[in-house]
């Protein structure tokens, strides 16, 4: 499986739903004409590396803004923890899926953008995909291993695309793939 093949699973779907783990991002992607009965996400990306996503004009938000508080007034708090919300990143990836805020940590976008156009990534593990709306999503690993992003379907495990440190531009299936087929893949 190379990062050309899993990524074009990606084409005419929209980014869904925004969420996290500590500090990975998680964007959730379904095709647009889903119910929106239906809050699931068919498709998810995974980020552990640096990221951001970009309109025509601005930096929109990225990885370095789960830190900064999107109240100035909270910096002052030595205890404040962005995974309890609050984070500059999630205030601005709030504005633009249009989704007021709400106590839990997923973010729903409630627009017709950021459907994916295109997808690609390169030898470094670089990816950009670029969105409808005018915006793209840029992913650049600045460092030499360790995860930095997958991509997968939802209970797929054989769609599993991880890409890494020294394996970037093959990238490789998720480990202990064989032992867990048959077993439901949570995520």
């Amino acid at each position: 499986m190379t990062a050309e093949s899993v990524l074009r699973n990606l084409l005419g779907l929209r980014i869904f739903t925004a969420g996290h783990a500590a500090d990975m991002r998680e964007f959730g992607l379904r095709h647009p004409d889903a119910s929106d009965d239906s809050p699931e996400a068919e498709w998810f990306l995974h980020i552990q590396c640096s990221w951001r996503i970009e309109s025509l004009s601005q930096i929109v938000t990225g990885s370095f803004d789960w830190f900064e508080p999107a109240d100035r007034s909270q910096e002052m708090r030595p205890n404040w923890d962005p995974a309890t919300g609050g984070s500059l990143q999630d205030s601005n990836l709030r504005e633009v899926f249009q989704d007021p805020q709400r106590g839990d940590r997923r973010i729903q976008n409630r627009t017709d953008k950021l459907v994916v156009i295109e997808a690609n990534s390169d030898n470094f593990g670089d990816l950009l995909v670029v969105l409808s709306g005018g915006f793209r999503l840029r992913v650049f690993p600045a460092g030499s291993r360790g995860e930095f992003w997958r991509v997968f379907k939802k209970g797929d495990l054989d769609s599993h695309f991880i890409c890494e440190g020294q394996n970037a531009a093959e990238g490789h299936e998720a480990e202990g793939e064989a032992e867990g087929r048959g077993r439901e893949d949570r995520r």
